[in-house]
C-alpha cells in the first residue's frame, strides 16, 4: 500500500492532478490483476464480435455505417437486443413457404381418367393403376405428417410413381393386385 501512495505522490509532484494520478493508478492495478487470456479465447472472443456484426447487418438489413453516421452506444446495445426477434422479412419467408410446401394426398382420392390413359400409354392395366394408386394412398398416409408426404402436385406424383413402377409391373404384381387375386401370403 505504501508503494501505491509513493507513485501517486511522485505523479502529483510531476504536476499530474491528484484524482487523475489516483485513477491512473487503480486502472494499472486493475490491469495487473486480471488475467490475460490465452490465444484461443482471444480468436473466439474476435469471432463472436464478427459474428455478432454479421447478424445485425444480414438479419435486419442494416446499412454500413459511414464516418458521418458512427452508431452511439445505445444503438449497439438495443441491436443485441433486436437480433433475437425475427425480422418481418423472415417471418414472411416462412409463411410463403408454407404455402408452396403442398397439401396431404386426400383420404378419398382416386386416379382420374388422365391417370388411366397416361397408365395406358406405360403399357399398365386398370387394375395395375388402381394397384398404385393404393399403394401410393397408403404411402402418403403413412408419411401424411412428414415433409415428404406434402405435395404440392399428387396427379404429377401418381404419374412419376407409375413411370418408375412400370417397368416392374410386367415382372410382379403389386401389393394391392396379390391381396386382391388372394395370393398375397406367397411373395415372389
Amino acid at each position: 500500500m505504501q508503494a501505491i501512495k509513493e507513485v501517486i505522490s511522485y505523479l502529483i509532484t510531476g504536476g499530474m492532478d491528484a484524482a487523475e494520478a489516483a485513477t491512473l493508478v487503480a486502472m494499472a492495478i486493475a490491469e495487473g490483476t486480471t488475467k490475460s487470456r490465452s490465444a484461443g479465447a482471444e480468436r473466439t472472443a474476435r469471432w463472436r464480435e464478427r459474428k455478432a456484426s454479421q447478424n445485425v447487418t444480414d438479419r435486419h438489413d442494416v446499412t454500413p455505417q459511414t464516418d458521418c453516421h458512427k452508431a452511439s452506444q445505445s444503438v449497439t446495445v438495443t441491436s443485441h437486443v433486436t437480433s433475437a426477434i425475427p425480422s418481418l422479412d423472415s417471418i414472411t419467408k416462412k409463411e410463403n413457404n408454407k404455402k408452396n410446401s403442398g397439401h396431404a394426398l386426400r383420404d378419398d382420392w382416386k386416379p382420374a381418367d388422365d391417370d388411366y390413359g397416361y397408365g395406358n400409354n406405360l403399357g399398365l392395366s386398370r387394375s395395375q393403376v388402381d394397384g398404385f394408386a393404393e399403394d401410393m394412398r397408403l404411402w402418403a398416409r403413412a408419411n401424411a405428417n412428414r415433409a415428404v408426404g406434402r405435395k404440392a402436385d399428387w396427379q404429377a406424383t401418381f404419374h412419376g410413381w407409375m413411370r418408375r413402377e412400370a417397368p416392374k409391373a410386367s415382372k410382379q404384381h403389386t401389393f394391392s393386385e396379390k391381396m386382391q387375386s388372394g395370393y398375397g401370403d406367397t411373395w415372389q
